[in-house]
C-alpha cells in the first residue's frame, strides 16, 4: 500500500511538471544540439495524417451532386431523382430477377407474360410489377426530396437523421456518408423487393404492404451496419497502443527531476516508518482487500448485464422508429394518390423532326393509377396534334387534340398501357417540335 500511495503522488507530480514544461516556450537558440537533432527526426517520423474520406458508390455520388444543384421547379427535381432511382431499380431489381425471386414471384411474372401477350417478355414483366415498384420509388423519391429540400433550408427533420443527415453546414463529411447510407437503403430496398415478390404483388393493398416491408427492412439493415461500424471504431480506439517518445531534456530539467527524486525518497522513508507497525495486520488487510475485490467484480457484472439490456431496448426502439417512419411515408403517399397530388415526368423537353403528315410515338408504357396526362407542345406547324389511346377495364379510349404551334392537351387515363403520339397533317413541309408530358395521379 505505501508503494501505491507514493507512486500516485509521484505520478501526479510528474504530470503537473510535464504540463508546465509543455507550456514553456523556449527560444530556438536554447536547444542543445542533440535536442535540435531529435526534434527534426521526430518531425520527419510523425507527419500529420488526415483520415481519408469514405469512398462513395456512383449512386451516392449522384445524390450528393444533386444536393449542390439548384432546380427551377419541382418537376425538374422529380425528374433528376427519378433518373437515379431508375438506374438503381435496373441494377438491383431487374438484373438477375429470375434467379433472385422465389416461387410466388415466378408465378407473378408468368401471369404477366400471359396477360400482356403480344408484347416483349421484359415489358410484360415490367408491367405486372409496375404497381409495387412504383410504390417503392414514390417512398424513396419522397425521402430523397425531403432531404434535399431540408439541407437547402438547413432544417433536417428527426426522421431523416436515422441515416446520419444533419443540417449543420460544417458537417459536410457526415452528410456525405449519409448519402451513401441512403443509396444503400435504395439498393437494399429493390433487392429485397426482387427476392420477396409474390403472386399477389399486383394487388394494390399487397403492393403497398410489400413496398413498405422492403423500405423498412432496408433501413433496419443499413442502420445495423452503421452501428456495427461505430462499435468497431470504438474498439480500435480502446486497444490503440500509445506511442512511446524518447525526449532529450536540457540541464534545467535534469536538475528539477533530481529534486523530485529527493522529495520522493524522503516521502518513502516517512511512509515506511508510519506503516511498519501495521505489518502484523497484513492478513486482515489482505482478507478485506479480497472481499472488496469480489464486491467490485459482482458490481461490474451487474453493470454489464444492465448495459446489455439497455442496448437491446435501444435497438428495439430504433427498429420501431424505422417502421413508424416507413408507415408514415406510406400513409402520406396514399393520401397524395387519393387527391391526385402526385406527378411524374413522362417526357421532358424532347425535341424531334418528322416528315409531313406523319406521327411519332413519344411514350408507350404502363401507368399505374387513374389520373390524367398533360402534354405541352412547341411546333413549327399549326397542324400539329396530340393523340392518346389505351384499352383498360373494358374502356377503349382514343382521342386527338390539335395544339398548333404552341398549346397544351390533357387526357384522362386509367391504369394500363397508354400510347401517346404527336403528329401533323402538313402536305409537304417537315415539322420540328419540342414536347413535355406530365402524368398526374
Amino acid at each position: 500500500m505505501p508503494n501505491d500511495t507514493d507512486n500516485k503522488d509521484a505520478s501526479d507530480l510528474e504530470r503537473e511538471f510535464e504540463t508546465e514544461l509543455k507550456k514553456e516556450k523556449r527560444p530556438e537558440a536554447s536547444l542543445l544540439p542533440e535536442e535540435a537533432e531529435f526534434e527534426e527526426e521526430y518531425a520527419e517520423e510523425m507527419p500529420e495524417e488526415t483520415p481519408p474520406k469514405r469512398q462513395l458508390d456512383p449512386y451516392a455520388e449522384k445524390f450528393l451532386d444533386l444536393s449542390t444543384k439548384k432546380f427551377k421547379n419541382d418537376a425538374e427535381l422529380d425528374n433528376a431523382v427519378s433518373k437515379i432511382l431508375n438506374e438503381i431499380e435496373r441494377d438491383y431489381f431487374f438484373k438477375g430477377l429470375l434467379q433472385k425471386t422465389k416461387k410466388g414471384g415466378k408465378l407473378l411474372l408468368q401471369r404477366g407474360v400471359k396477360t400482356f401477350s403480344g408484347v416483349p417478355a421484359f415489358q410484360a414483366v415490367s408491367s405486372i410489377t409496375q404497381l409495387v415498384r412504383g410504390n417503392l420509388k414514390v417512398t424513396l423519391g419522397t425521402f430523397a426530396k425531403r432531404v434535399l429540400k431540408g439541407l437547402r433550408a438547413e432544417t433536417v427533420p428527426p426522421v431523416l437523421k436515422t441515416l446520419g443527415f444533419t443540417a449543420d453546414a460544417e458537417a459536410a463529411d457526415q452528410n456525405r456518408d449519409a448519402w451513401q447510407n441512403f443509396a444503400n437503403v435504395c439498393k437494399e430496398s429493390f433487392d429485397y423487393l426482387a427476392r420477396n415478390l409474390n403472386e399477389n404483388a399486383d394487388d394494390p393493398l399487397e403492393a403497398s404492404k410489400l413496398s413498405s416491408e422492403a423500405f423498412s427492412a432496408a433501413v433496419k439493415k443499413v442502420e445495423a451496419e452503421r452501428k456495427s461500424v461505430a462499435v468497431q471504431k470504438a474498439k480500435k480506439v480502446v486497444v490503440a497502443k500509445p506511442i512511446t517518445k524518447t525526449i532529450v531534456v536540457n540541464r534545467t530539467v535534469t536538475l528539477t527531476l533530481g529534486l523530485i527524486c529527493i522529495v520522493l525518497a524522503a516521502s518513502l522513508v516517512g511512509a515506511i516508518a508510519y506503516y511498519a507497525p501495521l505489518a502484523s495486520n497484513s492478513e486482515t488487510l489482505a482478507a478485506e482487500l479480497e472481499e472488496k475485490e469480489n464486491l467490485i467484480s459482482s458490481m461490474n457484472a451487474t453493470i454489464i448485464s444492465l448495459q446489455s439490456s439497455l442496448n437491446q431496448s435501444s435497438n428495439i426502439a430504433s427498429s420501431k422508429d424505422s417502421q413508424i417512419a416507413a408507415l408514415n411515408y406510406q400513409i402520406s403517399n396514399l393520401f397524395n394518390y387519393l387527391n391526385l397530388n402526385v406527378s411524374a415526368m413522362l417526357v421532358y423537353n424532347q425535341s424531334f423532326y418528322q416528315e409531313a403528315n406523319t406521327n411519332t410515338s413519344i411514350y408507350y408504357d404502363v401507368v399505374q393509377f387513374a389520373g390524367y396526362v398533360t402534354v405541352q407542345v412547341q411546333s413549327s406547324s399549326n397542324t400539329t396534334y396530340v393523340r392518346l389511346a389505351y384499352s383498360s377495364y373494358g374502356v377503349n379510349y382514343d382521342n386527338t387534340i390539335v395544339v398548333g404551334t404552341a398549346g397544351t392537351a390533357a387526357f384522362p387515363v386509367l391504369p394500363g398501357i397508354i400510347d401517346l403520339r404527336v403528329g401533323n397533317t402538313e402536305e409537304s413541309d417537315a415539322v420540328g417540335a419540342a414536347i413535355t408530358a406530365t402524368y398526374t395521379y
